[in-house]
């Protein structure tokens, strides 16, 4: 078995994150509440979630992008698990009483998402989970039916920023953020070759997304390869097997 993780030489550029509703375009919910979003990245043990329902050398998530990534900072402020904090946040926002609200996944993020709901329990956020096939996932959270969503992103291989936030923080159909300055520094970071001027416009979107909390980072993904010892094969880069560089020893 070979695994690879981000602190590898070939690693894979995949992450997974919680998706919320921070404008409210699946319907009015406390989620609007900056606080109430902060409360939830506090309830969510996410070193916990990595180590050991992942496993394979994935690591909890600083920000909303993959360490591995070019520009993708790594000192932003962490919210730590802190369920305390978590029930202050929820009381100061006027929801001591607790909030209803419904957690999305794919059918195969699943037990990522059961994890997230017992935290969220814990502190008095009460989750309806519902799953569906991925195709049908991802058709309800472009049209802006998602509350939260447990969601993975891969990097396709590209081992830079520009690869993890346009789709997200565009505006379009996956931005549940709608934030326009977000938005223009996305852009603008896509748009340039100068790499200080990317790397200061990425740190100021990472930040203002982390600062507002739009999503959750959770964890790096592992890609896992079973082969036989007779096999050869080197894992590359890429987040899927090569096959015409596999052979017989």
């Amino acid at each position: 078995i070979v695994s690879r993780d981000w602190s590898s030489d070939v690693c894979s550029s995949d992450l997974t994150f919680l998706s919320l509703d921070a404008t409210g375009r699946a319907g009015d919910s406390a989620l609007k509440d900056e606080r109430v979003r902060r409360a939830i990245a506090h309830a969510i043990d996410r070193d916990a979630i990595a180590n050991r329902l992942i496993g394979g050398g994935s690591k909890a998530l600083a920000a909303q992008c993959h360490p591995a990534m070019n520009h993708c900072v790594q000192d932003l402020p962490k919210v730590a698990y802190d369920p305390a904090q978590a029930k202050k946040l929820l009381a100061e926002a006027g929801q001591a009483s607790g909030v209803n609200l419904t957690l999305a996944a794919s059918v195969d993020l699943k037990t990522v998402a059961e994890a997230i709901q017992g935290y969220l329990t814990a502190v008095g956020v009460r989750t309806k989970i519902e799953t569906a096939p991925l195709p049908t996932w991802r058709g309800n959270f472009l049209k802006g039916q998602s509350q939260m969503s447990v969601l993975g992103w891969g990097g396709g291989g590209i081992y830079d920023v520009a690869s993890a936030l346009p789709v997200f923080f565009d505006m379009g159909n996956a931005d549940y953020a709608r934030d326009q300055q977000v938005a223009d520094w996305v852009k603008q970071g896509s748009s340039t070759t100068d790499q200080t001027r990317r790397a200061q416009i990425y740190r100021d979107a990472l930040s203002r997304i982390a600062e507002k909390t739009y999503t959750v980072p959770l964890y790096t993904n592992t890609v896992n390869y079973v082969m036989s010892a007779e096999v050869d094969y080197a894992p590359t880069r890429v987040d899927v097997p090569i096959l015409s560089q596999i052979g017989w020893k």
